[in-house]
């Protein structure tokens, strides 16, 4: 059985809908069970990573279940140890307000004293253990938006960087920085496995949208600076490893099933509102990993694109 590397994630909830996101560690079959219902789903793969968005319907408004995670028939969440209350799909009231958590700029470092000195204390986690040592969920919020800087890719950690040295060396440009898919994955690995912040991401829904230092602090603001990052051999590389492992997760994590369009490389993607060009070979529209596959080369340079794939588990 393929082990639970990462989530789950509870990412869209409506009335009577929800989405599970899970990252394993090779193709399988992933159930989500709350009280006599399931809903499984097969991953799918970008490059070495195994993906799986769970839909869940059926459910009632406003209601609140407790669920667990299953690979190929074996529970694999909650975590057997785990000190925290069980995950949680909590479902939309409509007549009820909605109150929302946000926050943006987190780094991922230790929570020992000379981190929070240097770093501050870590309002994400903080804000997990608050919820989990008072189980009323009444008062909890109903969602958490994440505003930016999920991650830096500029100003990596200790851990990142040795991440990074180990596998290319910190001489190879982008030196520190992160590069491509397989480094923006670690990162969130990082950023994601904090017991705390993962019983958290798994029990409240989540929005996403990124700002800079998910790329880099202030990028694309000059068309001299746009033209100084593409002379380099790393800068496109980097821009489609962001966009294939935020995909990944984040869309068309948040939207309803019936808005995802089904696209020539078996993926679920986020529609856009660009209209269709006459000449277009891509129908629909879709997300910049099927359109690097289908067409082969970066939008606007005509240069091949990064050897990004996408597989959908059979």
């Amino acid at each position: 059985m393929p082990d639970l590397v990462l989530g789950p994630l509870l990412r869209h909830v409506g009335e009577r809908t929800a989405s599970v996101w899970v990252e394993t560690a090779d193709f399988c079959t992933v159930t989500v069970r709350a009280g006599e219902q399931s809903w499984s789903m097969r991953t799918f793969r970008v490059q070495d990573h195994h993906y799986a968005l769970v839909q869940v319907d059926g459910l009632e408004p406003g209601s609140v279940q407790d669920y667990t995670v299953e690979i190929d028939g074996e529970q694999v969440w909650p975590l057997a140890d785990s000190p925290y209350p069980p995950s949680r799909i909590a479902t939309i009231e409509r007549d009820k307000p909605t109150r929302l958590a946000f926050g943006s700029c987190r780094t991922s470092v230790p929570h020992d004293a000379e981190h929070t000195r240097t770093h501050g204390v870590d309002a994400l986690r903080a804000t997990a253990v608050h919820l989990a040592n008072h189980p009323d969920s009444s008062h909890w919020p109903d969602m958490v938006a994440f505003l930016g800087d999920q991650v830096y890719a500029d100003e990596t950690s200790e851990e990142m960087r040795a991440y990074i040295e180990q596998r290319r060396g910190l001489e190879e440009p982008p030196g520190e920085e992160l590069k491509d898919f397989e480094e923006y994955a670690h990162l969130y690995w990082l950023a994601w496995t904090d017991p705390a912040n993962r019983w958290l991401l798994s029990t409240l829904p989540s929005v996403m949208i990124f700002d800079d230092h998910d790329v880099r602090d202030d990028w694309n603001t000059s068309d001299a600076w746009h033209e100084e990052m593409n002379a380099t051999d790393w800068w496109h590389e980097r821009l489609m490893g962001r966009s294939c492992r935020t995909g990944s997760s984040s869309t068309p994590a948040t939207c309803r099933r019936r808005r995802w369009p089904r696209t020539r490389c078996g993926s679920a993607c986020w529609r856009t509102r660009t209209p269709r060009s006459p000449t277009s070979s891509t129908s629909p529209r879709c997300c910049t990993t099927c359109r690097t596959r289908s067409t082969g080369t970066r939008s606007g340079t005509g240069s091949p694109s990064p050897s990004t794939s996408v597989t959908r588990g059979c």
